[in-house]
């Protein structure tokens, strides 16, 4: 019997016994490399397998009907505006994507027909983002807050972010994590990234920070309109003055990064996961060329070091490692990070189905699924958008843990989608393969245990 096999994003064939034999190449995702092999004719007549072959066996359903849920298609024009406004509000309030972005999101999935999925945004940037704030992009490395009246905003002292809250109880790191991303802020400003205002809110955004209870309130009888607010155990003072409250701190206006142009503070964006086409349509020579392939430095192998430092005569770095980052560009030149041309038409795309062509962008980089500093610990629930349902999973839906993720990953294989892989992610999400590739997989291990039984 010959055997081939492929990436487990392509289709696969098994050929029936009596065909010529033939080398070929079985590779995955998994391997660095493909290995060749050379499996001779199992007679049919001897050592035939206990049961059909797997691949061969019957479908259990009409394969002229597609693996769709009832309600999972906007086939229907009848109940496809009633479905979709449902699965906005399943999904609305564990996102932090501004909720009427969702529906055209799955819109450009549909028309696209490609998987879009995102990391979660931060809900102290929602509301900012649906008044029209900024998002920061690639060229902001600063952490935004997640307390205080500058939640959900990047303040220039990071002492002021989030750092303030996750490192509250390890002083040493917290420290050094200030000082690192004080820098990153400053190296910003110094480029132009980026300039530094005030913070000033308004009251609906004043509103939502109290009613949330991320800051408490109390007013100041003997200074009139200034106001005392707590968070996180600092205390600030918010000013009213005409539409909008000036806030400081210890006597000092508190400085936040701002767009350039505008000068309105930057706020989170949405971070894509990743993007998955049908395998059919994946382009490798071109719209799916990655400029870093491995993605990561360090798995680079000592074998590859040695040898470009006995050619070139200098060690390999990860600043050339990195080098081919940049080799896409973003439609307005911008820098998108570790890019392929399909993420970059696809940046434009939901910037242009959110917010218009005049509105601020709100999508300004690469996927996780292409980054060399993925945080797996952050990266969940991640929103999904689908072209189409398929059982158990809605046209927008939310994947809560790796082991959700892992699934998923094997379904939307199993449907024909190519979905990339950071080979930093979790194990059990970087090992997913479709069933077929599972099926053939098993198949092989029998075949090569009679074989080897015939040889013994």
């Amino acid at each position: 019997m010959n055997i081939i096999i492929g990436n487990d994003s392509l289709p696969i064939f098994i050929a029936p016994a009596g065909l010529p034999r033939c080398t070929t190449h079985m590779t995955n995702d998994g391997l660095k490399d493909s290995k060749s092999f050379q499996v001779k004719t199992v007679s049919n007549k001897t050592n035939q397998l206990s049961s059909p072959h797997p691949l061969m066996e019957k479908p259990n359903r009409d394969p002229s009907k597609p693996l769709i849920k009832a309600c999972g298609s906007l086939n229907s024009i009848e109940t496809s505006a009633a479905i979709l406004a449902e699965l906005v509000n399943k999904v609305a309030n564990k996102t932090g994507i501004v909720r009427r972005h969702l529906s055209p999101i799955q819109t450009v999935a549909r028309k696209t027909q490609q998987i879009i999925s995102f990391r979660p945004v931060d809900p102290m940037s929602t509301g900012l983002i649906e008044e029209g704030y900024p998002t920061k992009g690639f060229a902001i490395k600063g952490k935004s807050s997640n307390h205080g009246p500058q939640a959900g905003l990047i303040c220039v002292e990071q002492r002021f972010s989030k750092l303030h809250v996750t490192l509250r109880d390890d002083d040493d790191m917290r420290r050094n994590q200030i000082i690192k991303y004080n820098e990153k802020i400053q190296e910003c400003l110094k480029n132009g990234d980026a300039v530094s205002v005030n913070l000033t809110l308004s009251q609906k955004r004043f509103d939502w920070l109290e009613n949330n209870k991320v800051i408490t309130v109390k007013q100041e009888a003997e200074k009139g309109g200034i106001l005392t607010l707590f968070s996180e155990g600092l205390e600030y003072r918010a000013e009213k003055k005409g539409d909008y409250f000036e806030i400081s701190y210890e006597g000092e206006p508190l400085k936040v990064l701002a767009d350039p142009v505008t000068r309105q503070p930057l706020t989170a964006d949405y971070d894509l996961m990743f993007i998955a086409p049908k395998a059919e349509n994946l382009d490798l020579a071109k719209d799916d060329n990655l400029p870093v392939k491995r993605v990561h430095f360090s798995d680079v192998s000592a074998t590859y070091k040695a040898r470009f430092k006995e050619q070139e005569g200098e060690d390999f770095t990860a600043k050339q490692f990195f080098a081919k980052e940049s080799e896409t560009k973003g439609s307005f030149g911008q820098e998108i990070g570790n890019a392929t041309p399909r993420i970059a038409k696809m940046i434009d795309k939901l910037n242009a189905a959110t917010v218009g062509k005049h509105g601020n962008p709100v999508v300004h980089h690469s996927t996780d699924s292409a980054n060399p500093y993925t945080d797996t610990a952050s990266n969940y629930p991640i929103t999904v958008f689908m072209p189409e349902g398929f059982v158990d999973y809605d046209l927008i839906h939310i994947i809560e843990s790796a082991e959700q993720f892992a699934e998923f990953v094997k379904q939307a294989k199993t449907h024909g989608f190519a979905v990339p892989n950071n080979p930093k992610w979790e194990r059990k999400v970087s090992k997913a393969r479709s069933s077929s590739f599972e099926q053939a997989s098993q198949t092989i291990s029998k075949l090569m245990q009679i074989r080897k039984a015939s040889l013994g």
